[in-house]
């Protein structure tokens, strides 16, 4: 059941355009808590259920899949891992927010609905996460 509600999830948010052909939705494990599932790196508008991998809470493929993973994988894990209460994660670009990442200037909450980010947004910077041979 959770690999079909992953699926419909992934097409769900592209139809909606809650994501680009690059984003994604991931689901903490049902049954292993420690572990999550993600597609493999495709379009979530083409997901399917054989497309979907295992990961562990550090962001690695928990199985012998050698099919390409997304690189915001590590996102996902560290969710994951720092709250046991998060049993899904989306990543998407949204364009809004695509100057803050390439501008050095700190994203503040500007209104009482943002309260729950903190007075400062942290951010993630994938080149910490991959490996030397896999930076961009």
């Amino acid at each position: 059941m959770a690999l079909i509600d992953l699926v419909i999830a992934n097409r769900v948010l592209a139809r909606l355009g809650a994501v680009d052909a690059y984003g994604h939705v991931s689901l903490r494990h049902p049954t292993e808590p420690n572990r999550f599932l993600l597609s493999c790196s495709r379009s979530p508008r083409l997901v399917d259920r054989g497309d979907i991998m295992h990961f562990d809470l550090e962001g690695h493929v928990a199985d012998l899949d050698t099919r390409p993973p997304y690189a915001e994988r590590f996102i996902h894990a560290a969710i994951y891992a720092a709250r046991k209460d998060v049993h899904a994660v989306v990543h998407g670009h949204a364009r809004l927010l695509l100057p803050f990442t390439v501008a050095d200037v700190p994203i503040r909450p500007l209104f009482m609905t943002a309260d729950e980010f903190g007075s400062n947004v942290p951010t993630w910077d994938i080149r910490t996460a991959l490996a030397p041979q896999q930076t961009f």
